[in-house]
Parts: structure tokens; C-alpha cells; sequence
């Protein structure tokens, strides 16, 4: 079977249409139908590389969230900047994994005036993100998704009150102790189901207003 040969040329002729063309005439169908081949797997495995790198770039993506995610529970205080509440607001905003409700379950947040309570619903927020990447058969479950959440918030005001007494709140001190007593799940459970539904209470513009740290 004659051989297809490609002549010694200036850089980037291949790609010209008569070179490719003369090429063709001296090759047998077999052989044009081998090129062709060749091809389709290329491009094939160009694609699937593009697709791996992309997995990879999500993947990686998913553990940076779940990782500040933690990071702040323990340190509010290590994003003075807002900058990692704003990449992990992006992230849960743009992510196919979760889908995030916020329901009226944390008493004067976001209602009233207080310290730090955009660190905390944001972090109640993030909590129930996190917890639906953990438990992907879970993310329908209202009640256990909530209550992940109000669990996340509620061990970032922990921290914060660790370090700034004043910054204590009567209704997060009552979370607390239910938690500590192992009754968080039950004291919280009536009232995802009340508050969680299309019409129950809503605070839209003090949620928005408390996500984007006003």
C-alpha cells in the first residue's frame, strides 16, 4: 500500500487547503479513511481532557468552598475583608450542587441592628450549602438542611462572643444551650416547617441587606 508522505514545508502549510490537497491524491481511500480516524479520536480526546480539566476546576472549586466554609465557623473573624464571604456568596449563587433557602429561623437576625450579623447569616447560609455537599441524598430534607445551617451560624457566633463579650444576643445564648443539650433538631424542627414554606414569614429586604454586609 503506498504511503502517504507529507513533503517538507514552511511552518503552518499543512494547514493549507491545496497542500492537504495533494496529500489526498497520492493516499488510497484506506488511508483517508485512517486520517479521518485519527482525527475523530483527536478531537475526542480534546474534549475529554477539556472536560477532566474542567471536573478538576469544580471539584477543586467545591472543596475551597467547603473549606472556608469551616474555616470561618471556627475564626469569623479571618475574612476582614469580606472577600472570602464574597467568593463563597458567588460560588453558591453559580453552583448546580446545592440550592440554598433562608428562612426566618434566627430570631433578631436579620431584623434588628446587631453586630456581626451579616457574619452570622452568611454563615448559616454557607452551613446549609455545605452540608447538601456532604449529604447530596439529603438536599430535599428542609428540616436537616435547615438545621445545618442554623448549626453552622450558631458555632460562628460562639466564636465571635469568644472574643467580643458584648456582642451576645439571648435568642443565639437560648440556641446554644439547645444544642449543647442535644434538642437543637427538635426545637428548630416547627419552625422550618412553618417558616420554610411559600408563605410563611419572609424578611426579604433585611436578608438581602444583611447578605451584602450592610
Amino acid at each position: 500500500m503506498p504511503r502517504a508522505t507529507l513533503q517538507k514545508s514552511s511552518p503552518g502549510s499543512f494547514n493549507n487547503l491545496q497542500d492537504e490537497f495533494r496529500i489526498f491524491q497520492r493516499c488510497p481511500l484506506q488511508t483517508l479513511l485512517n486520517r479521518k480516524f485519527l482525527l475523530l479520536v483527536l478531537v475526542a480526546c480534546g474534549i475529554a481532557r477539556g472536560l477532566a480539566a474542567s471536573a478538576q476546576s469544580a471539584d477543586a472549586e467545591t472543596e475551597r468552598f467547603l473549606r472556608l466554609t469551616q474555616q470561618l465557623e471556627v475564626d469569623p473573624f479571618a475574612d476582614s475583608d469580606k472577600s472570602k464571604r464574597s467568593w463563597r456568596m458567588g460560588w453558591v449563587a453559580q453552583s448546580k450542587e446545592v440550592v440554598v433557602v433562608v428562612c426566618d429561623l434566627l430570631g433578631p437576625v436579620p431584623s434588628q441592628d446587631l453586630p456581626y450579623k451579616s457574619e452570622i447569616l452568611t454563615q448559616m447560609l454557607f452551613g446549609n450549602a455545605a452540608f447538601q455537599i456532604a449529604n447530596p441524598k439529603r438536599r430535599s430534607d428542609v428540616v436537616a438542611t435547615q438545621v445545618a445551617g442554623v448549626r453552622s451560624a450558631i458555632k460562628a457566633y460562639a466564636a465571635i462572643v469568644a472574643k467580643r463579650p458584648q456582642a451576645r444576643i439571648p435568642y443565639f445564648e437560648k440556641l446554644l444551650r439547645e444544642e449543647q443539650g442535644g434538642n437543637l433538631q427538635n426545637f428548630l424542627a416547627p419552625m422550618v416547617k412553618a417558616r420554610c414554606s411559600d408563605d410563611g414569614p419572609s424578611d426579604a429586604a433585611g436578608v438581602t441587606a444583611a447578605l451584602i454586609g450592610r
